[in-house]
């Protein structure tokens, strides 16, 4: 594998954990601060106040938080009360687990930006934060699996479109960031300096 590659690989890693971050995010935030009840200045299930997404469904361009599909998949209110109630259902776990990984990440932070560099220290904090991720992930899949079993197949469909092209989206803007980045590090390897 060439040096090129290398680099590739290791930058495709770090933005991924970076993603999976970020992505983490929103969800843990709406499930601090708990669920929207539905309104028309944007909130609902698995939304913040003020319009912003959560609960494990990324929101990005386009519209692509939870309460946008839900949105438009046209749900009954039957549906929507279903949904509520999971996601009310599951807040507390999600709280635990958010605060959990949040301290964790926490550690792990201060382990790698310690001034001494200290590969035991960073080791054992990786190791500590892994298990909660592997908790978080298990959660949404399971409380993500509760809502799609809430909507018609018609409906389960759209939502595996949405989810599909959101994905497209976020690889492209993730190789674009790739791309860039090694054009960076090509580019000042080589002494310019810009």
């Amino acid at each position: 594998m060439g040096h090129r590659s290398v680099t590739k690989a290791i930058l495709f890693s770090l933005v991924l954990m970076l993603t999976a971050v970020l992505a983490a995010w929103p969800a843990a935030q709406a499930l601090a601060q708990g669920s929207g009840s539905g309104s028309e200045q944007g909130e609902g299930p698995g939304m913040m106040p003020g319009g912003g997404h959560g609960f494990g469904f990324a929101a990005g361009h386009g519209g692509f938080g939870l309460g946008a599909m839900m949105h438009k998949l046209d749900l009954t209110a039957e549906q929507k009360q279903q949904i509520a109630t999971i996601l009310k259902d599951n807040r507390d776990e999600g709280r635990q687990l958010f605060e959990k990984l949040a301290a964790a990440r926490e550690k792990l932070f201060a382990a790698i930006h310690e001034p001494q560099y200290n590969e035991e220290t960073i080791r054992q904090a990786a190791q500590e934060l892994a298990p909660l991720r592997e908790d978080l992930i298990v959660f949404r899949a399971r409380v993500g699996n509760d809502i799609r079993n809430v909507l018609t197949p018609e409906q389960q469909e759209k939502f595996a479109a949405f989810r599909a092209e959101m994905k497209d989206r976020m690889r492209d803007r993730m190789e674009a960031r790739l791309d860039r980045m090694d054009k960076w590090i090509d580019r000042l390897s080589e002494g310019e300096s810009r």
